[in-house]
C-alpha cells in the first residue's frame, strides 16, 4: 500500500503506486488550477523517507511559461520547516516546466509538501504566485 497520501487540498489530487502491491514505495501528486494550466506537487519515497521532491507547472497550448522558479516546503507538525528554491529560469520553456529537488531523508509523521511556482520574475522580485498551493502529507505507513 502507498506511505504517502495525497489530500485535497486543490482542484485535483491523484495517488499513483510504484513497483509491486507489496511494495512501500510510493509516489503522490497534488495539483491545482492556475492561469492557463496547472500548479503540481510531487513526493516520491518510501514511507517517511523522501527520495525526491517537485514542483510542476503546465500550461494548455504549449503556451510560454517565462523567467519562474519554484519552490517546496515541508512542514512538520512541530512546524519545523525545510524549504527548497530553485534557481530562477531565464526565458521560456513551453507546454510544462518542472524543478526537481533530492532530499533523501526521513521528514517527520504527517509532514505536508506544498509547492508554490512563480513567473515573471527578475531577481529583486520573486515573482506572480502561479495558481493555489498544492500540498500534499508524508505518513508513516
Amino acid at each position: 500500500m502507498s506511505r504517502v497520501l495525497t489530500l485535497p487540498v486543490a482542484a485535483t489530487v491523484t495517488l499513483g503506486l510504484l513497483g509491486a502491491p507489496a511494495s512501500t514505495s510510493a509516489s503522490a501528486d497534488g495539483c491545482t488550477g492556475a492561469p492557463n494550466g496547472y500548479v503540481c506537487v510531487q513526493v516520491e519515497g518510501e514511507r517517511r523517507y523522501v527520495e525526491r521532491l517537485g514542483a510542476v507547472r503546465g500550461k494548455g497550448s504549449w503556451a510560454g511559461i517565462c523567467d519562474y522558479r519554484a519552490k517546496v516546503v515541508v512542514r512538520a507538525p512541530s512546524g519545523r520547516k525545510w524549504r527548497y528554491w530553485s534557481p530562477w529560469h531565464r526565458g521560456c520553456s513551453y507546454g510544462r516546466a518542472w524543478f526537481d529537488w533530492y532530499p533523501r531523508r526521513r521528514f517527520p509523521h504527517n509532514s505536508r509538501v506544498c509547492a508554490t511556482f512563480y513567473e515573471d520574475g527578475t531577481r529583486r522580485r520573486r515573482g506572480d504566485r502561479q495558481g493555489g498551493v498544492p500540498c500534499v502529507t508524508i505518513l508513516r505507513g
